[in-house]
Formats: C-alpha cells, sequence, structure tokens
C-alpha cells in the first residue's frame, strides 16, 4: 500500500546498523535515518536527511530505558548530516530523533 508522503506527520523508522541495513520513507531531499558503526569501531554515526531548517533532538537510552547520551538538541538547517556518538561500552541501545514534527526510532547494536 503506498500513501502519499504529505499524508505523515510523524515517521518511525529503524535501522540495523551492524547490517548497514537502511530504511528510506522517501529519496534525496526527504526526511530519512539511518545509523552505521562508527569507523574507529567505537560508537556509531547516525545520519538524517532533513527537508528544511528544524529543531532537532537526538537521545539515547540503554535497553532498560535509561537515558544515556543527549548527542543533539539544536536547530539544524537542510540537509544531510552525520551525528557522532562515541561510546566503548558494548551493548544494545534505542535512539530517538525529534526533527520538527517527525520522529524517528531505532536500535544501535555496539559490539567489541
Amino acid at each position: 500500500v503506498f500513501l502519499a508522503p504529505y499524508v505523515f506527520s510523524k515517521v518511525i523508522l529503524g535501522t540495523e546498523p551492524l547490517e548497514g541495513v537502511e530504511r528510506r520513507l522517501n529519496s534525496s531531499g526527504r526526511f530519512y535515518v539511518r545509523s552505521e558503526r562508527g569507523i574507529s569501531g567505537n560508537g556509531t554515526v547516525i545520519e538524517v536527511s532533513l527537508p528544511e531548517e528544524c529543531k532537532v533532538n537526538l537521545r539515547i537510552y540503554d535497553i532498560s530505558g535509561r537515558l544515556v547520551a543527549e548527542p543533539l538538541n539544536r536547530v539544524m538547517n537542510a540537509g544531510v548530516h552525520r551525528i557522532r556518538w562515541n561510546t566503548e561500552t558494548p551493548g544494545v541501545y534505542l535512539y530517538r530523533l525529534e526533527a520538527g514534527e517527525r520522529t524517528a526510532t531505532g536500535k544501535i547494536i555496539l559490539v567489541r
């Protein structure tokens, strides 16, 4: 079932960063979020594409739901942005990214 993008006010996306899986709602120039393993092996990079300038808040939680980091909370210009989150603690983490009226959630798995 295809629904036009304007129907959605909130979007929930998920990623599996170790497999490099990316799920996009729209093509380039639209809202999408993906995560990937950091180059150094520590942490991860979360990439977000914003169709317009908006306030962006990124929160990262451990599997028990405890907030462990808030690496971003500011207004960002339209375009593609890469946000690095460094941690040396392996585990399963959940992120919630709010960008204007849009919301994305996903899972980050860090292994040594």
